[in-house]
């Protein structure tokens, strides 16, 4: 490669290590051979969204994660920053700010109707350095702005920067929201939420004066407040969480704070659901979001208030949402984990772009599209270039599907096997109530399963049936090369590594004892790899397993082998690794969620899904199409004003 070519490539990637621009965040080195992508507009967690239209408007999110929504449809937008965005509001279409940073490193942009340009900050006196902490919410009243966040700290924007204030709420807990009523009134709350200690933080500003304040608590237990908004100086909500250690509950319940003159602040209701967004129009029109931990992941709630009162509506539940915005007509947005963005219109939530926040375990595709599924029975197919949830005959985990020409078979959560039929998945006899972990076919008819308790499954003639089992210890995952292939699993606690072979129709033991567990094996004739615990990969070659050198100390869940010199893993918190030029890579991380599986699609295209609904998309590129695509979404990092 010509020596100018190599210091480009250099140069954009340092460039692009300092800065969230999707899809530029997704930057890799020169020698990879996919770039890897989020499906979505975003596979990160989204914290704040403000509208300035029914289909226009902006959300923010960690990493430094910016999604623009336009003409009603969201899309990546270049951000400024890596530092996690905790808030954004739109004043007008070409105004706007968005903030967020963490400890001494704080950040704050304005928007000019064209960029997201770095707002100054005041020099900080040597003595105030302790103060110097990150905003977590803005808000602007008739020209007027300010910051609160972290340790209680406020800022106000007075001669075209954002001047320290100090901490305001008498103490030094984080303060979660923002609202003026008025240029120099307004309300601040907050608090924390550490196990089950949960405290209280607010504060008033009257005059331009911020004054500590305390925020009404439930049945004497403090209230993490997440959010407020107002209708007017004289009506407005705070929303949160509190816990209820009484022994029939003990857990986070959802509270509704209203504001009047006359009142002030008074417990309005409780729900069974942690509230964490709260949007209002007047007395009888608002809007509330929330969600808890449900046995199979996030749990959304929906809230809206009518005839007086707060009552939970409905919508799409297997999602984390955490803000939302409503305007006048009823029509808005809400956003939360993993990149949820969920539509309010006509009374209905529905989910656009992000289909779910369940786990998906597991991914494949054949010449009539794609299916992915996971926890909960989940089950997403692919079609039209876009993904959607159908129908599922279970509600048990599904841990992996395998499909031929036409058809295909899913097993999973205590011998859950599925089998497709006519492009639908119907429930089949199975003959074990062991977890079933992995399954591969030679066709339609022939295949394999594998389980717990060393559980393994033969499928013949369209019947599954048990055979001997030959270790004691759940094998993970099961790959064939036409009649022979390879079964992998073993043990973290007790430290076991399980290796079982197939020649000639029979199993045999390879390795039942001391090693790191193994989660995926993938085959190329001869040769294939294997990936499990802590990092570990193996490589196949001339019927041997040996140990080669991993980039990683993560997890590996799942490996997927196009030939023998190229080969893709993935594993825990995101961790994506790519096998070319004789050596284990590790690519830059699209997101935080752990991945579960890997595959490449007829069509050419690769794909990897996991936690909470993730779905990364992948795309062949050369080196000399890579570059230019770098220049082209570079943008100039700016440095973090920390005085």
């Amino acid at each position: 490669m010509p020596r100018l070519f190599v210091g480009l490539t250099l140069l954009c990637l340092v460039a692009l290590a300092l800065v969230t621009s999707p899809p530029a965040s997704d930057a890799q080195t020169e020698s990879v051979s996919v770039f890897w992508r989020c499906f979505y507009p975003t596979c990160r967690d989204l914290r704040a969204v403000s509208l300035t239209s029914p289909t226009d408007g902006w959300a923010v999110g960690l990493k430094g994660t910016v999604v623009r929504l336009q003409n009603g449809v969201w899309r990546p937008w270049p951000s400024p920053t890596t530092q996690d965005l905790y808030d954004v509001m739109m004043v007008a279409p070409d105004r706007g700010w968005a903030v967020g940073g963490s400890n001494e490193i704080r950040v704050a942009f304005e928007w000019n109707g064209t960029e997201w340009l770095p707002a100054r900050f005041s020099p900080i006196a040597p003595d105030q350095l302790a103060l110097q902490n990150a905003p977590r919410a803005v808000s602007e009243f008739g020209g007027r702005g300010w910051m609160v966040g972290e340790r209680g700290t406020a800022w106000q924007f007075k001669n075209g920067r954002w001047e320290l204030e100090g901490r305001v709420a008498g103490h030094d807990l984080e303060l979660n929201a923002l609202a003026l009523v008025a240029p120099d009134a307004g309300w601040a709350v907050g608090g924390k939420r550490d196990g089950t200690s949960v405290a209280s933080s607010a504060s008033r500003l009257v005059a331009g004066q911020w004054q500590p304040y305390n925020m009404p608590s439930v049945n004497g237990e403090a209230v993490n407040y997440n959010a407020l908004d107002f209708v007017s100086p004289s009506l407005g909500w705070a929303v949160g969480e509190y816990y209820d250690p009484t022994p029939a509950v003990r857990d986070y319940r959802g509270v509704f704070a209203r504001y009047t003159p006359s009142a002030e602040w008074q417990i309005e209701t409780t729900v069974n659901t942690s509230v964490y967004g709260v949007s209002a129009l007047s007395d009888s029109q608002a809007w509330a979001v929330g969600w808890r931990y449900g046995i199979s992941g996030p749990v959304a709630a929906y809230y809206q208030r009518q005839f007086g009162r707060w009552e939970q509506v409905a919508g799409p539940e297997a999602f984390g949402p955490v803000d939302l915005d409503v305007l006048p007509g009823g029509a808005g947005w809400a956003v939360g984990n993993n990149g949820a963005l969920l539509k309010l219109q006509g009374g209905q939530w529905s989910a656009a772009g992000l289909q779910t926040s369940n786990y998906l375990n597991t991914v494949a595709f054949n010449d009539q599209g794609g299916w992915a599924a996971g926890t909960n029975g989940v089950i997403l197919r692919y079609s039209g270039n876009s993904w959607a949830l159908v129908t599922s005959p279970t509600r048990r985990g599904i841990n992996e599907l395998a499909l031929t020409d036409d058809s295909g078979w899913a097993v999973g959560g205590l011998g859950t096997i599925l089998r497709l039929s006519r492009g639908e998945w119907v429930q089949s006899a199975s003959p074990t109530t062991y977890n079933l972990q992995a399954v591969a076919l030679t066709d339609a008819q022939t295949g394999w399963a594998v389980g717990g308790g060393g559980t393994v499954l033969r499928l013949e003639a369209g019947a599954w049936i048990t055979t001997t089992a030959l270790v004691d210890t759940t094998l993970f995952d099961v790959a064939l090369t036409g009649a022979d292939g390879w079964a992998v699993g073993g043990d973290e606690a007790g430290g076991r590594r399980a290796v079982l072979r197939l020649q000639g129709g029979e199993w045999s033991v390879v390795t039942n004892g001391p090693g790191q567990p193994l989660q995926a094996v993938s085959l190329v004739g001869n040769t294939g790899w294997a990936v499990g615990e802590r990092g570990t990969i193996l490589q196949l070659s001339d019927g041997v397993w040996r140990d080669v050198t991993s980039p990683t100390t993560e997890s590996l869940f799942d490996v997927y082998a196009e030939s023998p010199g190229l080969a893709w893993a993935v594993g825990q918190n995101g961790v994506q690794l790519e096998y070319s030029e004789g050596q284990w890579r590790k690519l830059p991380s699209v997101n935080e969620q752990p991945l579960l599986a890997v595959t490449r699609a007829p069509d050419g295209m690769y794909w990897s899904v996991g936690g909470y609904g993730a779905i990364l998309q992948g795309y062949r590129i050369t080196t000399r199409q890579y570059v230019p695509h770098l220049m082209r979404n570079y943008v100039e990092p700016t440095p973090t004003p920390l005085r």
